[in-house]
């Protein structure tokens, strides 16, 4: 684990282009959850099963990414049980309820206002028990396929916990996800596929379509 200070001055950032990426043979990569979204997002309108919005250019480099680690010999997917939470919950609320609700005609403010439990969960004619299948299904597919890779963080062991709990307050401003996600990625030398412009953190490898975070501007 690492610990990072910011107040220090010279920070060993590695962020460079998602274009430079070359797969390498037996390399597990971290993809965050927004690239997780926008795969699964574009896998379903590829099935002609349902309309999304449709994906931006940007987006499209993050399917296609992942589309070559599927059918690459020994490329993987690092993951956790944390991460399946957020891109299960991510999902369901921010892209399939939001595509069910304006196929039902409703506003944009409605959509915001919406209750998830009561409008779209409980709901018997909404797509809900759909997309779950759906995400499930696509978890179970790359398992199958032995492209996932599961590693956690050590949550019973006291040291570890203290050590998360205490060196979060000293981070840039990321939210505890995703501190866990960069602790992930240092622990086991994964390089880390982000989207995510708060995700500029150092000594780790971090490929990324978002300019700002391989060429920041003042």
């Amino acid at each position: 684990m690492v610990t990072i200070n910011i107040t220090q001055e010279a920070m060993g950032f590695n962020i460079k282009p998602l274009s430079e990426l070359r797969l390498q043979d037996k390399k597990t990569y971290f993809l965050d959850a927004n690239v997780w979204i926008y795969f699964l997002r574009g896998d379903f309108m590829r099935s002609n099963k349902f309309s999304f919005e449709s994906l931006r250019p940007h987006e499209k480099e993050y399917v296609d990414l992942v589309d070559r680690i599927l059918v690459h010999d020994s490329a993987t997917i690092g993951i956790s049980a944390l991460l399946i939470s957020e891109i299960i919950n991510a999902f369901l609320y921010k892209v399939a309820m939001r595509a069910d609700l304006a196929k039902r005609k409703m506003s944009d403010e409605e959509i915001v206002k919406a209750s998830f439990k009561h409008v779209y969960r409980d709901d018997p004619d909404s797509n809900y028990k759909e997309m779950l299948r759906y995400l499930t299904s696509q978890l179970d597919s790359f398992i199958e396929l032995n492209k996932l890779v599961f590693r956690e963080m050590k949550f019973d062991d006291i040291e570890t916990a203290a050590y998360l709990i205490r060196t979060f307050t000293t981070t840039p401003k990321v939210d505890f996800n995703d501190y866990c996600y960069y602790e992930l990625c240092s622990d086991n030398e994964w390089p880390m596929v982000t989207h995510d412009r708060d995700m500029a953190l150092p000594d780790i490898e971090i490929y990324t379509s978002n300019k700002y975070l391989y060429d920041p501007k003042p």
